[in-house]
């Protein structure tokens, strides 16, 4: 190339430079500039949650911008991240990850728009407290997923936790639940149909069977409660007329906390007083008989919070 052809090339790109306006310069903005808003000063977000009752409560989110504003909308997408739960044990304690059925992440997208450093909420609900422990604590890790389709590497700083106080439940869940040990069960009557929550469902010893009739049942954690609720399957026969409830913390060393007659009654509850423990036997000593045969025929045993 001479030097003019070299003179006016570069005369053409000085005059291309110049018409571009600012607007047209691309927003070349690090992901790392957006973070979760407040994050800075804390990393947590704690709520007090009372299990009485399933409510749908929100929980208001938004991205940051950090030291300027945005030149042309940006995209950001959070998301939950449970590889962090770890991080907060490490820093503040036991806590449960909040599971998947107490959370509806229905909007994870938000957008930070043009001349603007906040975005628009995310919306996150948390949803079937009933589900969840009472007196325990859970925690839900989100993150800020990625900026315009670009992924945001996360750093410990920049995880925000969702912290969840859980009080006193009106109900106590069966949801961890197994049966551990049955003295009987008949093929269409199996021991689990007794802590199912489906009163469509029966626990059922064969006709031939006779008392005490025995369940073993593990919680799955250690639980505080009151009492003990039976319901029968029959209100004509079957049903128990004796009890007798053992209570343990580690499915060794039991606790008499005594024998219980019962009536006739759709439920019955039997009051134990205050109560933990992880693991019950609940021993039927006694049923109304059918002619002389004495089968049993249970559909629920429950908690009295």
């Amino acid at each position: 190339m001479n030097k003019k052809s070299r003179f006016i090339f570069c005369c053409i790109t000085v005059m291309l430079l110049v018409a571009c306006s600012e607007d047209d310069i691309p927003n070349l903005v690090e992901s790392s500039s957006v973070s979760i808003q407040n994050y800075i000063t804390t990393d947590v977000i704690v709520n007090e949650l009372p299990v009485v009752e399933d409510v749908i409560i929100p929980v208001n989110l938004k991205a940051q911008l950090n030291n300027q504003t945005a030149k042309q909308d940006l995209h950001v997408r959070f998301a939950v991240d449970e590889s962090k739960t770890q991080l907060y044990r490490n820093k503040y304690g036991d806590a449960f990850l909040l599971p998947y059925t107490s959370y509806n992440f229905f909007k994870s997208n938000c957008h930070i728009r043009e001349g603007e450093t906040l975005s628009d909420d995310i919306e996150l609900y948390i949803v079937r407290e009933s589900l969840l422990r009472p007196y325990s604590t859970y925690v839900l890790p989100l993150v800020i997923k990625s900026v315009d389709g670009e992924k945001h590497d996360v750093t410990p700083g920049e995880v925000m936790y969702l912290v969840l106080k859980t009080g006193k439940s009106s109900i106590i869940s069966k949801n961890e639940w197994k049966v551990v040990d049955v003295s009987h069960e008949s093929s269409g009557g199996p021991a689990r149909f007794a802590i199912d929550d489906n009163l469509d469902t029966i626990w059922s010893s064969d006709i031939f069977d006779s008392p005490p009739y025995s369940i073993e049942i593990d919680f799955g954690y250690a639980i505080t409660f009151s009492g003990v609720t039976c319901t029968p399957g029959l209100l004509s026969f079957a049903y128990p007329t004796q009890t007798q409830i053992e209570f343990s913390e580690d499915g060794s060393t039991w606790v008499d906390k005594g024998t219980f007659d019962l009536a006739v009654a759709e439920q019955q509850l039997m009051d134990t007083g205050i109560s933990t423990a992880r693991y019950m036997r609940f021993t039927v000593l006694d049923v109304a008989p059918f002619a002389i045969y004495t089968p049993l025929s249970l559909k629920e045993i429950g908690l009295e919070p």
